[in-house]
C-alpha cells in the first residue's frame, strides 16, 4: 500500500517487517501496494525460498511486482464500474486510502482485545468518524467471533492452473485454525457480485497453502444501511468466469 504521509508509512512498513506470518505464501513482509499506479512495489526481495517467494524473484522488475494482481483482474471481470466518472472513482480510492491506513495502524498497535483507533495525520473528520465506525464493527464481529488475533492489510500469492495471482485482504481475525476475512468498502453503490468474486479470490489466497480454514467472510460496509454482506458462494460458473478471464490476462 502506498501512503503519502511519512509518519503513517513509517509506522505501516515497520508493522510489515515485523508482523507475524500467516502462512507459506503470504508475501505481505516483501511487497506494498500502490494505489496510485494499482500495482505491488518490492520492498525487499526474499532470501528464503519456496514457490511462493520465488514468484517474487523471478517477476520483480525495476521493484515492481509483474504479475497479475486481484484488483485488475476484478476490474476485468466486472468492467460495469468503468462507467462511473473517473473522478468520482479516484476521489472514492483517496477517500478509502486515507480510512484504512488509519485501521492498519491502529490493529498493528492493538495490544488488547479491542482496537483502539489511531488517526494517524488524517485531519478529514468525516474520514476519521467512518474510521470510528469500522473499529466499531469490528470489535463486535471480533467478540461474536471469540477471534481476537487480527491480521491487517495481507497480500499472499495463489495459484490458478500454476499462473500465479497475488491477492489482499483488509483484515483477517484468527480463532485457532480458523479465519474470518473481512473486506472494508465505503462505496454506496452495491456492487455485490463483484463483493462475492473478491471473497471468493481471498479465499483461494488463504487456503492455497493448507494450513487454515476460512469459516466466514463478510463486507463491511459502514455507508450501506446493511453494514455487513455475507459471502453468498459463488455458483461454479462464477468461478469459471473468473478463472477465464485470469488465464486470458497471463
Amino acid at each position: 500500500m502506498f501512503i503519502t504521509k511519512n509518519s503513517a508509512y513509517g509506522a505501516i512498513f515497520l508493522y510489515y517487517i515485523f508482523m507475524k506470518k500467516l502462512t507459506l505464501n503470504d508475501i505481505t513482509k516483501y511487497v506494498s501496494w500502490n494505489y496510485k499506479s494499482q500495482a505491488y512495489e518490492v520492498q525487499i526481495l526474499p532470501k528464503s525460498e519456496n514457490i511462493y517467494t520465488e514468484v517474487i524473484k523471478n517477476n520483480t522488475r525495476n521493484n515492481w511486482l509483474k504479475i497479475t494482481n486481484e484488483y485488475e483482474l476484478l476490474i476485468k471481470a466486472f468492467p460495469f464500474i468503468n462507467n462511473i466518472s473517473q473522478n468520482i472513482i479516484q476521489n472514492s480510492i483517496e477517500k478509502m486510502e486515507c480510512i484504512k491506513t488509519m485501521i492498519y495502524l491502529s490493529i498493528s498497535k492493538k495490544t488488547s482485545e479491542k482496537i483502539i483507533l489511531e488517526e494517524s495525520d488524517c485531519k478529514n473528520s468525516e474520514h476519521i468518524q467512518i474510521a470510528k465506525r469500522f473499529v466499531s464493527e469490528l470489535n463486535r464481529i471480533m467478540y461474536k467471533f471469540n477471534a481476537y488475533e487480527v491480521f491487517a492489510n495481507k497480500s499472499f500469492v495463489c495459484f490458478i492452473n500454476n499462473k500465479p495471482l497475488i491477492c489482499n485482504i483488509d483484515v483477517i481475525l484468527k480463532n485457532k485454525n480458523s479465519l474470518y476475512v473481512i473486506e472494508l468498502k465505503t462505496s454506496r453503490v452495491n456492487f455485490k457480485e463483484k463483493y462475492n468474486a473478491e471473497l471468493y479470490l481471498d479465499q483461494l489466497a488463504l487456503e492455497q497453502s493448507g494450513e487454515y480454514r476460512v469459516v466466514e467472510m463478510l463486507i463491511l460496509n459502514v455507508s450501506e444501511q446493511q453494514i455487513v454482506m455475507k459471502y453468498d458462494k459463488l455458483p461454479k460458473n462464477g468461478e469459471n468466469k473468473i478463472k477465464k478471464i485470469f488465464l486470458e490476462m497471463v
